[in-house]
């Protein structure tokens, strides 16, 4: 029953049909150990069905299955979607602490990675936040940098919706509304992965 709930969660996830692949993945984790990636699996659907604290849970996992596996910039990644979704939801602390824990195996690894771009956006966003758009605006082109440098679009699309941001605090509406469309080709042509396409909607929409 185990392996069937695992494959039928793939294919929910595949179908986009997150409450469904939540539950399958749920329930194959209380009988067995799931691998990282459906770790991973589990953690996006949990987000994106609205059991944050779950998705929390998983990340956690995926991230320690990815660093025994010595999967370093996995790892990295993981906990930056940990820490990432723990900052959306007002928990400063522990997000940054879980972002701070990413940096560091960036840097005790000496990892030049996409994954080190991801890092820097809440730094941009803080920034951003703190109204210090020209500052964001840097930070943000350093992740588009980044992101064509490793042939990243989840990362290449959120720098662009970053510099978009930037551009409307600073005052200049027309470029980041351009901006703000370019993001939405990739989302509406199903570039970018589930998570991004939320964000990237969400913050269009807010703007």
């Amino acid at each position: 029953m185990t392996a069937d709930a695992v494959e039928a969660g793939r294919q929910a996830v595949e179908k986009r049909a997150w409450t469904d692949a939540y539950e399958l993945f749920r329930e194959a984790a209380g009988s067995a150990s799931l691998d990282a990636a459906d770790l991973e699996r589990l953690a996006t659907a949990a987000y994106l069905s609205g059991h944050d604290v779950e998705s929390t849970d998983a990340w956690a996992r995926a991230h320690q299955a990815r660093l025994d596996a010595g999967e370093f910039e996995d790892a990295v990644r993981c906990a930056f979607w940990l820490g990432y979704g723990l900052i959306v939801r007002g928990e400063m602390a522990r997000g940054g602490g879980w972002i701070a824990r990413a940096r560091t195996l960036v840097d005790e690894h000496e990892l030049d990675c996409a994954e080190a771009g991801y890092l820097l956006l809440p730094e941009a966003l803080m920034a951003l936040g703190g109204g210090d758009a020209t500052r964001a605006q840097a930070l943000f082109e350093e992740v588009l940098a980044t992101a064509r440098r490793f042939d990243d679009t989840d990362l290449d699309v959120l720098g662009i919706l970053g510099c978009g941001q930037a551009q409307v605090e600073m005052g200049r509406i027309a470029a980041g509304v351009g901006l703000f469309d370019q993001a939405m080709v990739s989302v509406i042509a199903d570039e970018v992965s589930p998570v991004v396409a939320g964000i990237v909607y969400c913050a269009v929409i807010d703007q």
